[in-house]
């Protein structure tokens, strides 16, 4: 099972906890992989805790960032053989990207015009300096009163494993949150601001989302280095990766900028991997493939603390598949069914029901 259960959560709305709690106990999941469960709202046994599991995650902390734990809930009883984190921005950087991958030639290079734009950003004294501080400062990392600061919660974008084994069989598990696609608060305030070049695909806009997709397919193929290490000592193991990918089938670069960048989107790196999107590849397919994003949660104010009224199902995503969380297999998997969670539920004894985050879980029965 693999939950976004979306970080903020309202003093009105802590019986959220409860009713994200009672969704997974129902479906009761050998393995769960947590997205956005920061450590102040989701990381305290005060606030959340799944009585029959032990937890794995990343328990770092990073200055001006407040990370989520990207936790890995196993249950207890089967075998972990080893678990971690590893980062999936370059650690003495912190960005994932560099002047190498966007120069011209390089594996995401940029047009000339965008490349230029990026270059104009930065503040150092030759080329490769100016596109470092520009992907450092405007485009992976802000800067707020003197600090770094992470968007959208930029601190956890790195990816939480465990290896455990079941009846003979290793499983590499991957939990991961990957980078947003919105516009970066960098240029918000400023003349060449995004918000007035959205509607037509303005230059900053479609640099900034450009930036955004590469981001995402780099880190990606990150986590695949780490599966291939883990591989190395784990041979015969197959390979879950679920998680926010914040990005959808189509491509969320294609989506926004009308083909700006031609380039393949993460879901793609995936694919080209070698792993299968099990909500495709399941015999059994209840799940919602046109959205994975719960819109009233996010837009409405009191969404997390109002009754519920409206049961139809919830989304905003454009397209006809516009997923944004995913499941991936390796070969050896066979996907029995695949499902998506309801977006609301009830909350202990008292009958009320809340929205339980601004995604949907995920839940998918597979066997070896």
């Amino acid at each position: 099972m693999s939950f976004n259960v979306q970080g903020s959560v309202s003093s009105l709305a802590t019986g959220r906890y409860a009713a994200v709690k009672q969704q997974i106990l129902d479906y009761s999941p050998d393995l769960l992989g947590l997205q956005e469960d920061q450590p102040d709202t989701w990381g305290t046994a005060s606030n959340f805790s799944l009585e029959g599991y032990t937890r794995y995650c990343y328990d770092g902390t990073i200055t001006g960032v407040d990370p989520e734990r990207l936790a890995i809930y196993v249950k207890n009883g089967l075998t972990v053989k080893t678990s971690g984190y590893t980062g999936l921005i370059s650690s003495d950087s912190m960005r994932a990207l560099t002047y190498d991958d966007v120069k011209s030639g390089g594996k995401y290079a940029l047009n000339d015009a965008m490349f230029d734009q990026l270059l104009a950003l930065g503040s150092g004294s030759t080329d490769k300096e100016k596109i470092n501080d520009a992907l450092h400062n405007g485009q992976v990392w802000y800067l707020s009163g003197g600090a770094a600061k992470s968007m959208n919660l930029l601190g956890g974008r790195r990816m939480t494993y465990v290896v455990v084994e079941k009846a003979g069989q290793d499983v590499i598990y991957v939990n991961m949150h990957v980078q947003h696609r919105s516009q970066n608060n960098k240029y918000e305030g400023s003349e060449d601001a995004i918000q007035g070049t959205i509607e037509g695909k303005g230059s900053y806009y479609n640099l900034v989302q450009t930036v955004r997709s590469y981001e995402r397919m780099k880190t990606f193929e990150l986590a695949q280095t780490k599966i291939e290490a883990l591989l190395q000592t784990y041979p015969n193991a197959e390979v879950v990766i679920t998680g926010d990918f914040n990005d959808t089938k189509a491509g969320a670069i294609r989506d926004f900028c009308g083909g700006a960048a031609d380039a393949d989107g993460v879901y793609d790196v995936a694919i080209d991997a070698g792993y299968h999107d099990a909500a495709l590849n399941a015999k059994t397919n209840g799940g919602n493939l046109t959205t994975t994003w719960n819109s009233y949660f996010t837009n409405t104010k009191e969404g997390q603390a109002k009754e519920v009224t409206d049961k139809t199902p919830l989304g905003g995503t454009a397209g006809t598949d516009g997923r944004i969380d995913f499941c991936f297999v390796s070969d050896g998997v066979t996907v029995n069914c695949y499902q998506t969670g309801a977006p609301y539920g009830q909350a202990g004894e008292s009958g009320r029901q809340y929205y339980l985050s601004d995604h949907l879980s995920l839940i998918v029965d597979i066997v070896f």
